[in-house]
């Protein structure tokens, strides 16, 4: 029998979720809520030739509306299938069994698994019981056996951000140590405080970026990474033949050169989080802060199923179940336009109205 290495064992992977979405108000997995507007949207379809579909994707315009975008030379760049995929890069480049990996407590659970994958050891700084992150943890946990520090700013699943001027101090003394800092910026420009143009600085910082979130391109899987010319590099040798796909290029150019979809897709967010933390404070809720397009909101562990369930059979998704002991009585809503959150708190106050009914 055919098997695989034996600590993969270990490991346990979910398989495909087999629930369609479509039909639901989607507030479950931090996706844009946004549709692209009638005008983008027909040119794309005017776009979409059979020879876009059938030939192997060109790829270059969009490493160049990039650079230009980003005031970066294309040398500093790489683009991958979602910025998962760059995340995972940077494990199969520099990772090596018997590394330690500094991750926060609780995080994007594919640096724990991607560490775990390549038989690393995930050294986990946990959040306070405040959601408060301490750097100065982080800092304590380097030994010689640390090779990699990952870190989502802003933080999913807490929405915490981690203050620029730390950022970098980490990364000036993990460059003495020839340490790669790993900077997930998946939720930029929720958040435009960025470490981005420092790459050109330091040779040991890398950032990640995705389409998925602000751009609204979930289903293309476009993201990329940035980094000094010798860390691209080196991550460019384990890419695919084609980095990405012709449609996610298409796409992303024309957003590119479309910057006032972000910027409203941005803005929208910002309003509708305002709005949701307001309506949930006015029902006796109160939210933890978040600088991205979520917000965990303090129902308490009595309420956080059965509140789940209720919105469900009112065709809107939240999330729930997080273990973190800050986060057991919260539910996790993604922001989405001020009539999207209105509809939300005006179910929530139906489920209170109801509850003893409901039981």
């Amino acid at each position: 029998m055919i098997k695989a290495k034996s600590h993969f064992e270990r490991i346990d992977r979910s398989p495909p979720d087999k629930f369609d979405r479509t039909q639901y108000l989607r507030l479950d997995k931090n996706e844009n809520t946004l549709p692209l507007p009638d005008p983008i949207l027909n040119c794309i379809k005017d776009r979409i030739t059979p020879d876009l579909v059938s030939t192997y994707p060109q790829i270059y315009p969009l490493y160049e509306k990039l650079s230009r975008t980003l005031g970066l030379n294309e040398e500093f760049l790489l683009l991958t299938s979602g910025s998962d995929a760059a995340i995972k890069n940077v494990f199969e480049v520099f990772i090596s069994p018997g590394d330690e990996v500094i991750i926060p407590d609780p995080t994007y659970a594919m640096y724990g698994v991607y560490a775990n994958l390549f038989e690393a050891r995930p050294v986990t700084i946990p959040f306070g019981a405040d959601l408060t992150f301490s750097m100065k943890h982080v800092r304590n946990a380097i030994n010689d056996r640390t090779k990699l520090i990952a870190l989502a700013n802003p933080n999913s699943p807490t929405g915490c951000v981690i203050d620029q001027t730390e950022i970098l101090e980490l990364v000036a003394y993990a460059e003495t140590k020839d340490i790669l800092v790993l900077i997930d910026e998946a939720y930029y420009p929720y958040y435009p405080e960025t470490v981005l143009d420092f790459v050109k600085t330091y040779t040991n910082l890398l950032v990640t970026r995705t389409f998925s979130k602000a751009y609204g391109l979930a289903a293309l899987r476009l993201g990329f990474a940035a980094a000094n010319p010798g860390l691209i590099r080196d991550l460019t040798k384990f890419r695919p033949i084609y980095e990405v796909n012709g449609l996610a290029v298409l796409f992303g150019c024309i957003l590119l050169d479309n910057p006032e979809i972000v910027s409203r897709n941005v803005n929208e967010v910002l309003r509708g989080r305002e709005i949701l933390v307001q309506e949930m404070a006015s029902l006796g809720f109160s939210s933890f802060p978040s600088h991205t397009n979520f917000l965990n909101i303090k129902v308490g562990e009595d309420l956080v199923v059965p509140l789940s369930d209720f919105l469900k059979t009112r065709n809107v998704l939240i999330k729930h179940g997080h273990d973190h002991p800050a986060l057991k009585g919260c539910i996790r809503i993604t922001v989405g336009c001020e009539e999207q959150m209105f509809i939300v708190t005006r179910l929530v106050r139906e489920f209170l109205m109801n509850r003893p009914a409901l039981k």
